[in-house]
């Protein structure tokens, strides 16, 4: 299907080599790229504060303005490609896993990053609070005096203002996708999705009815559980073809479609377009 090298999956060290492991936080203006034409993926949580700008930002697949006074947020995994006008200012807050562990008692981040809610709008005051936050955290990297243990902390409380602002514009979206069982639902999807499609499987694993699972997940998602399942197949579907080099068949394949035709119209319904013409968009 393609003669292009596979996208790697970057690091926060891919992208600024001097950086430290877990975190790293950089002026826009200064040191960030206004445009990524070509969709890639990180290894580690993007928080990108715009203070000042405009553009098109693309995040598995799905188009959001870049507008002053917003947080754009990116996970691991997930695709993401930007057009921003040059006169783009803000920051951008790179951080790892580990550092996701530390809090991940208060919170389930890969929960509230829902596929449709990557940004959050603040207003006036929202936007000056927070801002000082990064400032704070930009000051103690660029001191002769760097405490590590001090940007730990402050990262920290950059994460928990987040979802404080996040709780106040999404507030059914932290109650519902707190669910415990919703988290290991989501969870056993992504270990599970290419092979096992049936509700009936993460019913089981849940201990719980299919039909209580399709329940929580119409309230939380607006979508049955199988409507779920096969959704998380088609968005691997088309970060597949845009971040490797592997066939139609391969894909097919790796998503448990022994039959190409299968898959082709398995996309297609789900979609509205056909495998190769969704590629042919992103060349």
């Amino acid at each position: 299907m393609k003669d292009s090298p596979e996208i790697p999956i970057l690091g926060i060290q891919d992208i600024l080599p001097l950086s430290f492991k877990n975190v790293e936080i950089i002026r826009h203006e200064v040191k960030g790229e206004s445009s990524f034409s070509q969709p890639h993926k990180h290894n580690f949580y993007l928080l990108f504060l715009v203070k000042k700008g405009s553009g098109t930002h693309h995040i598995d697949f799905e188009s959001f303005d870049v507008q002053p006074q917003q947080i754009h947020f990116v996970l691991p995994e997930q695709v993401h490609n930007w057009q921003l006008a040059e006169d783009t200012k803000g920051f951008q807050l790179m951080f790892s896993e580990e550092v996701i562990q530390i809090v991940q008692n208060t919170f389930h981040l890969t929960t509230l990053f829902s596929l449709n809610n990557s940004i959050i709008e603040l207003d006036d005051l929202e936007f000056d609070k927070i801002e000082r936050e990064f400032e704070l955290l930009f000051e103690e990297f660029s001191s002769q005096t760097m405490d590590y243990s001090i940007i730990e902390i402050r990262t920290i409380l950059i994460l928990k203002q987040f979802l404080n602002l996040y709780n106040k514009q999404y507030p059914k979206i932290i109650t519902v996708r707190s669910n415990s069982i919703l988290i290991k639902f989501e969870n056993l999807i992504n270990e599970h999705f290419s092979t096992q499609k049936n509700v009936s499987f993460y019913a089981r694993k849940l201990n719980i009815t299919s039909n209580y699972l399709n329940m929580l997940t119409k309230e939380a998602y607006n979508l049955k559980a199988n409507e779920v399942i096969k959704s998380r197949i088609i968005l691997e579907a088309k970060r597949l073809m845009v971040t490797t080099s592997l066939s139609m068949k391969q894909i097919g394949q790796e998503l448990g479609f022994h039959d190409s035709g299968n898959f082709s119209n398995f996309f297609k319904y789900r979609t509205g377009i056909n495998p190769k013409d969704f590629y042919n968009s992103f060349k």
